[in-house]
């Protein structure tokens, strides 16, 4: 064990299990690379700082509720804050409620033989069937985002936290089809989605786009325009990447979730009515990047796990869902090899769900080409089709375990289906189409210019690489 080694393992021990360093933290205390942090911690099977606070967070409050059962969220979180912690409201009551439901449900089969889920599963037919882990890792987050659609008369506003590339514009999606099958909304609901970072460096036309302004707002603004605000009216209103609003922004918006009202940019005497239910997405700490006043009328706050902390069965079902759309794009089968499957199960993938369909998009693009050369009509995705970082997860021999070598038994066949998937080409870690499209056009003009196989699949590996890296 060298000294870094020996650095790392000594802050964890020694860390207040209040506030665990996070990875970064214990980097920047010792000089070093997150990721050398990040792949040593793992070699010695300890958890990351989320888990580790988890799991200390939940048996205090465990362990204070049980002293009263009848105490409030508020009585809560005064004393996890008392014991250290630095927790929001929001999260005191998912975690009053979580303990509230689990004890409940304890007592309520304490007397029963056959065990039973404590609770019924995601419909299977229903929009949210579409998640992998539905009744699995996703199953909490899942039941808070039905209950925030049909909570009378028109939903909760909601937050969705977590870091890039989970899914938390995808679950927004997913909450308006739920939605509009409830007597809460009508089926042609609108659903409008916007991401505050499009226009982060220009807040007044952040603020325009979102709230509308009227004739003489500004210089330029030559007529009344309606905003997203409005267009969403009778529907819900997506706003990804909300920490990028500034404060006034965040006041407008109390307004409307305060009021359902709201004034457009240059008006001083009317207010717009508007009934729109709220959804917000973030990657940062809310206590910093939200106005107080914003953040407590916002009473449903979803936490959705990185891909580090989804079982190993749901990632793998992620890895066959991301091949069979990208076999349905291409219009071609795809088989990947034993190798490449257990790199996909084993690297690090910081970008999470996102980054893992864009690194099987690249394998397969590199696969394509081959396919294309070798005149085959089955796609092989082999190890060296994978980046770099990709195959260096095959070499971490300590993140190996017994339960992908269960399940990563035999090359993996995807077939086209009759009825093609379809890709969110909005998502910013998809690949768009025409890259394939670009593959088999640009082979067929190089061979036809009498070029040898090889420096094909040079040119071509150059050339998409720098498409990709511009997409």
């Amino acid at each position: 064990m060298n000294g870094l080694e020996k650095e790392i393992l000594k802050m964890i021990q020694k860390e207040d299990r209040h506030k665990p360093f996070t990875d970064e933290e214990i980097a920047k205390g010792l000089q070093t690379a997150r990721e050398t942090v990040t792949n040593i911690r793992a070699e010695h099977g300890i958890p990351n700082s989320r888990e580790r606070l988890q799991e200390v967070l939940y048996k205090d409050a465990l362990r204070i509720y049980q002293n009263d059962p009848t105490l409030s969220h508020r009585s809560l979180l005064k004393e996890l804050k008392d014991l250290g912690y630095a927790i929001s409201r929001n999260k005191a009551l998912s975690l009053l409620n979580q303990i509230k439901e689990t004890e409940e449900s304890k007592a309520a089969h304490k007397d029963e033989v056959v065990e039973k889920p404590l609770e019924e599963p995601v419909e299977e037919e229903g929009p949210f069937s579409k998640i992998i882990g539905h009744n699995e890792s996703m199953k909490l987050q899942i039941r808070q985002a039905q209950a925030s659609v049909l909570y009378p008369p028109k939903g909760l506003h909601t937050l969705v936290l977590g870091p890039s590339g989970v899914g938390k514009s995808y679950l927004a999606q997913l909450m308006h089809e739920y939605a509009v099958t409830t007597g809460n909304f009508d089926d042609d609901a609108p659903f409008v989605a916007f991401n505050c970072a499009d226009y982060a460096d220009n807040p007044q036309l952040l603020l325009a786009q979102l709230f509308g302004y009227v004739k003489g707002a500004f210089t330029g603004a030559d007529k009344d325009k309606a905003g997203l605000v409005e267009k969403a009216n009778n529907g819900i209103l997506f706003l990804d990447e909300i920490h990028r609003l500034p404060g006034e922004g965040q006041e407008i918006l109390f307004n409307i979730l305060d009021k359902g009202m709201f004034r457009k940019l240059g008006e001083t005497e009317n207010y717009t009515k508007v009934n729109v239910l709220i959804i917000a997405a973030t990657t940062e700490k809310t206590e910093s990047s939200m106005l107080l006043t914003f953040r407590r009328r916002i009473p449903m706050v979803i936490d959705i796990p990185p891909l580090s902390e989804r079982t190993k069965p749901e990632r793998f079902k992620i890895v066959q869902t991301f091949f069979r759309e990208e076999a349905n794009r291409i219009q071609k089968n795809i088989v990947v090899d034993v190798d490449a499957q257990k790199a996909l199960m084993l690297y690090h993938c910081p970008g999470n769900v996102g980054q893992l369909r864009s690194d099987i998009q690249v394998g397969c693009a590199r696969a394509l080409l081959n396919t294309l050369l070798e005149k085959s009509d089955l796609i092989r995705i082999k190890l060296s089709d994978l980046a770099n970082h990709v195959r260096i997860g095959l070499l971490d021999i300590d993140r190996k375990d017994d339960q992908i070598e269960a399940i990563v038994t035999e090359d993996l066949i995807i077939n086209v289906l009759d009825t093609p998937l379809s890709a969110d080409e909005t998502n910013q870690y998809v690949m768009p189409n025409k890259i394939y499209q670009f593959i088999e056009s640009r082979s067929s003009d190089l061979e036809n210019q009498g070029l040898k196989l090889q420096e094909i699949n040079q040119i071509i590996s150059n050339e998409m690489e720098t498409k990709l890296n511009q997409s």
